[in-house]
């Protein structure tokens, strides 16, 4: 089983960096988002959906829309920080 859900992790992986390459190759993905970026982007809004879920179902879609316009390419500035590699990002991911 933990073979097959590596399988399924690497695929998702190449999935996702794949989406990434094509959104920066037509200019509408600011060229220094990684997908560990995004991860943590999906970390944020999920703890969004457990937090006001139960009074507030639909918040999430705010808090998604907020970073997914600053990922765009258009307007884009440069970031204050360099992104984590990815295994620190991986690490964190998994303290939490």
């Amino acid at each position: 089983m933990i073979s097959s859900n590596r399988s399924r992790s690497r695929y998702r992986s190449h999935r996702a960096s794949a989406l990434i390459d094509r959104a920066k190759q037509a200019g509408a993905l600011r060229d220094d988002v990684t997908r560990e970026d995004l991860a943590f982007v999906v970390w944020c809004v999920s703890r969004t959906v457990e937090t006001t879920g139960g009074f507030a179902p639909r918040l999430w879609r705010r808090h998604l829309a907020l970073p997914l316009d600053g990922f765009r390419a258009e307007g884009a500035h440069p970031l204050p920080e360099p992104p984590l590699p990815p295994e620190r990002a991986h690490a964190a991911g998994e303290r939490s």
